[in-house]
């Protein structure tokens, strides 16, 4: 990192903060507001999904930086994090002061 001037930088720094956020999120919510069964599958779901991305990303990200550059490619990936965040801060259902099993009944609109 002490290559990159003070603008990458912040947005490396900007980026690796959106990062550990989501991963709290996705780590902490499911535990949270669903049953156990689909629970389990839900998050199965994701985490292969997220290999997925990972492969796919693996082959864009040298194009990419190749093409438009770091700044942009940071740029991309701290707006796909933000996006994820908000569509998580609205469609997410509160479990603020719920018991696990009411937080569950909850998300099944029991």
């Amino acid at each position: 990192m002490a290559d990159l001037d003070a603008g990458h930088r912040r947005r490396f720094l900007f980026f690796i903060f959106l990062n550990a956020a989501s991963s709290a999120l996705t780590a902490v919510c499911p535990l949270e507001v669903f049953p156990t069964a689909p629970r389990t599958t839900g998050v199965g779901f994701a985490t292969a999904m997220s290999r997925v991305g990972a492969a796919i990303g693996t082959f864009l990200l040298p194009m990419g930086l190749e093409r438009f550059g770091a700044e942009f490619v940071l740029l991309i990936g701290a707006g796909v994090l933000a996006a994820g965040g908000l569509v998580s801060q609205f469609l997410a259902p509160e479990t603020t002061d719920l018991d696990l099993a009411r937080a569950a009944r909850k998300a099944r609109g029991a």
